[in-house]
């Protein structure tokens, strides 16, 4: 901070995968405010480890990169800490994730407006969806890739690049048969706002460079003069003054460099973009949360919101250290297919490097996954539907919005999937200390819960921020979780013994999206945001991340998030004309 001024015009705390898009784009839109972003992180856009898209394990529970936070013991999961993988970087989990970009179903979408939250629906989000994305998907990637690309829904000249992948693994065709087999079919582009089938998503892979594609590589590209970065700074708290209305003022942002405190100055906004796990702990800090929380570390309350840190929803990863909750079952190849288990030996490694840096073609170039998502009727007999629907029916109040919760999902029982299959071409076990055999390649498939019903908690733990916050999931808390699941590990054998992969298999060996924190939700339901972003009780601080997200979506999160991130840097900017 010692070569430009304390006080800037906006604020953000936290340069992640919504934090800096939106930052980006606001300095484009409004080129006459400073801006500042403070980010924990590095700038590792140099860094091999995240650029080269096979490399992506490397990067899990790499301190450099991932927060690598660890729940509470969970009762319901073995009595056990989970890792809970987090970025920490400039471009946070954009660095750190599998790189796909998919979109949920337009009915999840919609879902807002039956919370009295208007404005984010599905054909309010679309412009944005299409304004982050530059897509590039040739006629041979797209046959390669089983998808014919829905021009309409898609956009070509924005700062993201997504493309298909570049290398596919010929044993994902015997996949995509599997699942015709069982009756769920192709689907042509996931991203026009149906996810149902079996599909290929799109990566957020350079096509020309086939390197991982994040928010900081794609957004700073805007190269904006008016935007400030300043990495490796911690943020300890946000510091109010009070309207003549009594309202809280974000007005100072206090945060941690090189071990000292400093201070910087908003004049206009803050916006808060730590993500679903610290973002409740800075509103906490900073006196915004349940009282009798704050007041046993000392810390005034300055706005009694309960709600702050409540409504956690994590669909875990169970397998490989991702993060849905995940089961995995992983399946040895006959000795005529390989897959990426093939980049174990030094030798094959050497020489897939040689191919990426020569040509950039290869294994490197991409990960190998395919998705399949399972309709209701295809997972369950009319029966067994009614039998859920009673179970979610009287499941229980947490929250003011669990209720809520509980009806949706009903609803949603009758279209949207609720199981994802993840396929991937290579040894992916739930047991994460187990070694594959040696010159074997394998493949697995991971059952995913879309819809978790368990609602979990972040609080602080003292009034330091260098003291994780106390994360509890509460993962199978509720037994429909575990049935739900258990349904997905009988389907994955079923997808198994199908006649397309019996041809490729030998042997059977058995085996990250937090949200909700920070809920955009009317505050008597339990909401932190309004439709603005803004929190409730202040007159200038908004959430922009995976926080405001009041329940799960069918997607993986990145492509919803980059599009949240568009329509708040727009919000902001128009806030600030008017």
């Amino acid at each position: 901070m010692s070569d430009i001024s304390n006080t800037f015009d906006y604020i953000f705390i936290g340069g992640g995968t919504a934090g800096l898009p939106t930052a980006a784009r606001l300095a484009e839109l409004f080129p006459t405010v400073s801006i500042l972003v403070l980010e924990a992180g590095k700038n590792v856009a140099s860094d091999p480890k995240t650029r080269i898209p096979a490399s992506y394990p490397k990067n899990l529970g790499n301190p450099e990169v991932d927060w690598a936070f660890f729940s509470t013991l969970q009762s319901h999961a073995g009595d056990r800490p989970v890792y809970l993988p987090s970025g920490k970087s400039l471009g946070g989990t954009s660095n750190l994730n599998l790189m796909q970009v998919n979109r949920a179903n337009i009915e999840e979408y919609n879902t807002f407006a039956n919370f009295g939250i208007n404005g984010w629906g599905w054909k309010d989000l679309l412009p944005y969806f299409k304004k982050y994305e530059n897509l590039t998907a040739s006629r041979k990637s797209q046959d390669q890739a089983h998808v014919t690309v829905n021009s309409s829904v898609h956009g070509t000249d924005g700062p993201v690049d997504v493309t298909y992948p570049i290398e596919i693994a010929p044993a994902q065709d015997y996949f995509f048969e599997a699942m015709n087999e069982l009756g769920v079919p192709f689907n042509p582009d996931s991203s026009s706002g149906n996810n149902r089938g079996v599909w290929t998503s799109t990566c957020a892979i350079d096509p020309t460079t086939a390197t991982r594609v994040s928010a900081d590589t794609a957004y700073l590209k805007l190269n904006s003069s008016n935007l400030h970065i300043v990495t490796e700074a911690r943020v300890s708290r946000i510091l109010f003054k009070t309207s003549p209305k009594g309202e809280a003022v974000a007005d100072e942002v206090e945060f941690i460099q090189d071990g000292k405190a400093v201070i910087a100055k908003a004049t206009k906004e803050v916006i808060l973009s730590a993500g679903a796990y610290q973002t409740p702990q800075i509103l906490e800090l900073s006196g915004i949360g349940d009282p009798a929380i704050l007041a046993k570390y000392g810390i005034s309350s300055v706005v009694d919101l309960p709600t702050v840190g409540t409504n956690l929803q994590v669909c875990h990863h169970h397998s490989n250290r991702l993060e849905h909750i995940y089961v995995t079952t992983t399946f040895e190849l006959k000795s005529s297919y390989t897959s990426w288990d093939v980049l174990r030996d030094p030798v094959v490694a050497a020489a897939e490097l040689q191919k990426y840096e020569t040509n950039k073609t290869g294994k490197l170039t991409t990960v190998p996954f395919a998705f399949a998502f399972i309709s209701p009727d295809k997972l369950w007999n009319q029966q067994e539907v009614s039998d859920i629907k009673k179970k979610l029916g009287s499941s229980g109040s947490e929250t003011p919005f669990t209720p809520k919760m509980s009806d949706i999902q009903q609803d949603w029982l009758s279209s949207v999937p609720f199981l994802e299959l993840l396929w991937f071409a290579g040894f992916m076990p739930s047991n994460v200390k187990a070694e594959p055999d040696a010159g074997k390649s394998y493949y697995s498939l991971a059952a995913c819960l879309q819809h978790p019903l368990s609602q979990g908690t972040v609080h602080i733990q003292s009034a330091n921020v260098t003291e994780n916050p106390v994360i509890d999931p509460q993962f199978f808390a509720k037994d429909l979780d575990m049935d739900i699941i258990l349904d997905g590990i009988k389907y994955c054998r079923k997808v198994a013994e199908t006649k397309a992969l019996a041809e490729i298999t030998s042997n059977f060996s058995p085996v990250f999206h937090p949200i909700g924190t920070a809920a955009m939700l009317p505050k008597e339901l339990g909401g932190v945001v309004d439709t603005h972003l803004r929190v409730y009780g202040t007159v200038n601080l908004r959430v922009v991340d995976a926080s405001i997200l009041p329940l799960h979506f069918t997607a993986h999160p990145m492509a919803t998030l980059y599009a949240i991130a568009e329509k708040a840097a727009e919000m902001i900017a128009k806030a600030a004309c008017d």
